[in-house]
């Protein structure tokens, strides 16, 4: 599997149920695009809620510690020629909003997918580690 490429969209204004839609035409049919959604409510001590966009399997989601206003929500889809000729993923809802989209290319079709390993573990004030994993089931 090799890194295709990388889309990133924010947007810093708006109210807490402003969302985000950030185009997926980076991408190629067959690419598995991994999906990161930060957000925040910088007015509330709420986390906004999880997000996983229509057709998108969720990886994991958590917040940066209890009763705040960060979220960071985790999805992957294989893309189809629908998704790269007119598809966009839309963020969840929130003030701030920051979306990462990673294309991976397989070096064969994918048969299947699942999803393992989801680690989120940050303390306040401190760097946030995040491991996620995906394992794929080549055709022959």
């Amino acid at each position: 599997m090799s890194f295709n490429t990388r889309t990133f969209a924010k947007s810093y204004q708006g109210s807490t149920s402003d969302t985000l839609a950030t185009s997926l035409s980076a991408g190629s049919v067959g690419d598995i695009a991994i999906f990161w959604d930060r957000r925040i409510n910088t007015h509330t001590t709420s986390a906004p809620s999880s997000n996983v966009p229509s057709g998108w399997t969720q990886i994991g989601t958590g917040t940066t510690n209890a009763n705040n206003e960060f979220r960071h929500d985790f999805c992957y889809k294989v893309m189809n020629s629908s998704d790269i000729s007119s598809g966009t993923v839309t963020s969840g809802q929130a003030e701030e909003r920051q979306n990462t989209i990673l294309f991976f290319t397989p070096s064969q079709p994918i048969t299947s997918t699942t999803v393992y390993d989801f680690t989120y573990n940050s303390t306040p004030g401190s760097p946030t580690t995040i491991t996620k994993n995906i394992t794929t089931e080549c055709g022959d």
